[in-house]
């Protein structure tokens, strides 16, 4: 084995870069806890930049701290103008979501309207819980698709709108999340009349 003192002197030694700092730092720097990279941005292409290269993609997740945006096009620009296979059918699931999420609201708003029986109730408990779990899904499938694809409305406006649109979602999802806790203690109190008493255990 090679010892140090036995390499040549005019030898330089390549220091070892990660790929993920060798494919990003002509673009953009990583942000630390308390690094100031607020001007720094990837360049802009239509995918977003933690879905640029799809083999580093869990390393790209902001889950692992990369949260640097991309710097959007000064005047907009839609990108892509059409949107290619794998675009179209991004879009076509997370729109299948929100087609869903509508027909369990229109169920949801069924099964709570009229609540007379303990039956009633426990059908809008489940409803609820139908609700939540649609409403999440549409909500962030609505994100996803915007932070995969951040050009892909037509302008600003359109953008924001989405963004809007993702956000009543997931506040859907909290209202009906409220509503089920409801529910599930008049459901405990009407079957167990002394349940009040052990509210607190449900907290």
């Amino acid at each position: 084995m090679e010892r140090p003192e036995d390499r040549p002197s005019d030898q330089v030694i390549q220091p070892v870069t990660s790929i993920r700092r060798s494919l990003d730092d002509e673009n953009y720097h990583h942000r630390f806890p308390g690094c100031d990279n607020l001007n720094v941005h990837p360049k802009m292409v239509f995918r977003g930049h933690n879905f640029q290269i799809r083999k580093l993609k869990p390393l790209r997740s902001f889950a692992y701290g990369d949260t640097k945006e991309p710097e959007l096009p000064q005047p907009w620009v839609k990108s892509p103008r059409l949107y290619p296979p794998e675009v179209e059918e991004d879009y076509i699931e997370y729109k299948s979501f929100c087609g869903d999420h509508v027909k369990v609201k229109e169920a949801y708003d069924n099964a709570i309207f009229d609540m007379r029986t303990g039956e009633d109730m426990m059908r809008g408990e489940q409803a609820a819980t139908d609700l939540i779990m649609a409403a999440n899904r549409a909500g962030a499938a609505r994100a996803g698709f915007l932070h995969k694809y951040p050009t892909a409305y037509e302008d600003h406006e359109a953008t924001k709108d989405h963004e809007k649109a993702a956000t009543n979602l997931i506040n859907s999802a909290k209202k009906a999340r409220k509503k089920r806790n409801k529910l599930r203690r008049d459901i405990l109190n009407r079957l167990f009349p002394f349940a009040r008493w052990f509210r607190h255990l449900l907290a």
